[in-house]
C-alpha cells in the first residue's frame, strides 16, 4: 500500500506526440448568418452565382508568443456526400484549397488571391517581426458552388449533407493536424425579379415550372379540382390553393357510403434515384401538392 503521508509518484508524460493547444474556428462572414452567399442554381453567365464564404480564426491561448507552436500550412475543404442505408456513399462535390503556408497560391508566405484570402498581419509586440510559422488570426476563404448542387436533406435512413473542414498542419510531422468541421446547409433560392430567369431545371422535370395558372383534377371517387396561380414559388412565399369539390351523386353517398370530413393539402418532396444509364445527378428533388 502507498504511504498515506506521501502522494503517489507519476512518471512525466511525454508531449512530443500531443497536438499543440490552438483554437480553430469556422465562422460565416460578419454580416451573415450562413456560409452560403448568392442564389444557388440561378446563374445567367459563366460566373458562378453562389459560393461558400467565411473566416477561419486561429487563436493561441498562451500569453507568451515565444511558446507558440509552429505550423506549415492551413487548408479548407468543402464536401458533399449522399448517404443511404445499405448503399455506398455518393460524393457530390469535394473542393480543397490551401489558404496559408506551403502550397498556398503565390508561395508559402503570400496572401494569394484577394477574393479567397484576407491576411491579417500579426507582429510580435515590441519587435515588429512577423511570425511566418504561425497563421494569421483571421483568414478569409471563398469556394464557388456549381449550380447543380441540390438542397441538403436529413432523413432517418438517408441524408445529403455538406461540411466545411479546416485543417492546420504542424511543422513537426509526428504531430497530428488540428481540424475543425462545421455543417453547411445549402438552399436553392431565386433573386428578385422573374421567377424563371436563370432557373436551372433538370431535363426530366415534367411538367416544367410555369408562372401561369395550373389546375390539377381527379375524378375518382368524386370530381375534385385544385387551382394554383403558378407552379414555381420562392421559399418565403405562401402557396395559395383554390379547391373546388363537386356535389357527389346520390349513388356515391347512399350506396358507397361516401362521407366528406375534411379537406387538407400538404407539400411533399419526391426523391428519385436515377438509374438505367440516364444522364444527370443521382439524386433529384421536386416539390408537389398532395390531397
Amino acid at each position: 500500500m502507498t504511504d498515506a503521508s506521501h502522494p503517489p509518484l507519476y512518471s512525466s508524460l511525454s508531449t512530443s506526440n500531443l497536438t499543440p493547444s490552438v483554437l480553430l474556428n469556422l465562422v460565416p462572414l460578419g454580416t451573415n448568418f450562413t456560409f452560403q452567399q448568392g442564389h444557388l442554381g440561378h446563374s445567367q453567365s459563366a460566373t458562378p452565382s453562389a459560393s461558400i464564404q467565411g473566416d477561419i480564426q486561429c487563436k493561441w491561448p498562451g500569453s507568451d508568443d515565444n511558446d507558440r507552436p509552429s505550423f506549415r500550412s492551413l487548408d479548407i475543404a468543402f464536401r458533399g456526400v449522399e448517404r443511404s442505408k445499405g448503399l455506398d456513399d455518393i460524393e457530390l462535390t469535394d473542393q480543397r484549397i490551401v489558404l496559408w503556408g506551403t502550397g498556398a497560391p503565390g508561395g508559402s508566405n503570400d496572401a494569394g488571391n484577394d477574393l479567397s484570402i484576407t491576411r491579417e498581419r500579426e507582429l510580435k509586440e515590441g519587435e515588429g517581426i512577423a511570425r511566418s510559422d504561425f497563421p494569421p488570426s483571421t483568414i478569409r476563404f471563398k469556394l464557388d458552388l456549381t449550380p447543380d448542387l441540390p438542397h441538403c436533406i436529413h432523413l432517418g435512413t438517408s441524408s445529403l449533407e455538406y461540411t466545411l473542414t479546416a485543417t492546420l498542419y504542424p511543422t513537426d510531422p509526428s504531430l497530428p493536424p488540428i481540424t475543425k468541421c462545421s455543417p453547411v446547409h445549402l438552399v436553392r433560392s431565386s433573386p428578385s425579379g422573374s421567377l424563371l430567369a436563370g432557373l436551372v431545371v433538370p431535363a426530366s422535370t415534367d411538367p416544367p415550372p410555369s408562372i401561369t395558372p395550373e389546375t390539377l383534377s381527379v375524378s375518382d371517387p368524386i370530381q375534385v379540382g385544385v387551382r394554383l396561380a403558378r407552379t414555381v414559388f420562392r421559399r418565403s412565399e405562401a402557396i395559395e390553393l383554390r379547391t373546388r369539390i363537386e356535389v357527389p351523386g346520390a349513388n356515391v353517398v347512399q350506396e358507397e357510403g361516401l362521407r366528406l370530413r375534411t379537406v387538407s393539402a400538404e407539400l411533399v418532396r419526391i426523391i428519385q434515384v436515377g438509374g438505367g444509364g440516364g444522364a444527370g445527378a443521382s439524386l433529384m428533388g421536386s416539390d408537389g401538392a398532395k390531397l
